[in-house]
């Protein structure tokens, strides 16, 4: 059976640390053998201020022939993940898996990156993330775009979306703050 290797994440927003993942998948399988699951793809929130439309736009401009799946969230209210939704999107993904006729392998960063997968899945630690803090978290780059620390988002993000994360970023806090005025 042909196995993809496979990245699920949240992606908000994809920066160099899933880079260093999805580059590693490439070379070792190939593009036509890749694909990303973006997670929590019906989901707005602090944890995720971008939508999937605008995640995937992300991604796309590192790897236009990318090919991207969106992965709903069974409770999208739901910020913090607690596990009591783990078997009902693995069973998601093993329905995607079953129509796509292949074996997913996914590959990620750490063993608890990795654990919940690994219970229905093959797993494979590509570029660990306890390499470089500044690429280990998508949290970092959610606090220098908070405090307006642009300069370091060069060291966490590609620089082809920097201006459109920004965009995005401010557009969600504006949002947010429209919201408490209503």
């Amino acid at each position: 059976m042909k196995e993809v290797a496979v990245l699920l994440g949240r992606f908000s927003p994809f920066h160099k640390g899933h880079q260093a993942q999805v580059d590693l998948m490439i070379t070792e399988r190939g593009l036509e053998n890749c694909m990303i699951i973006i997670g929590s793809s019906n989901s707005c929130n602090q944890r995720t201020p971008f939508s999937y439309e605008q995640r995937r736009e992300i991604i796309k401009q590192i790897y236009p022939a990318m090919r991207i799946v969106p992965l709903p969230d069974i409770n999208p209210k739901l910020v913090y993940f607690d596990g009591s939704t783990n078997d009902q999107w693995l069973a998601e993904i093993k329905k995607l898996e079953n129509n796509m006729a292949v074996r997913f392998v996914f590959y990620g960063g750490s063993n608890e990156d990795l654990a919940v997968l690994a219970t229905k899945f093959m797993t494979k630690i590509a570029a660990s993330r306890y390499g470089d803090p500044r690429i280990r978290s998508a949290t970092e780059v959610r606090k220098a775009l908070e405090n307006h620390e642009y300069e370091s988002l060069k060291q966490l993000l590609d620089t082809r979306t920097i201006p459109v994360v920004i965009k995005y970023y401010d557009n969600f806090v504006k949002s947010q703050l429209d919201q408490v005025v209503e």
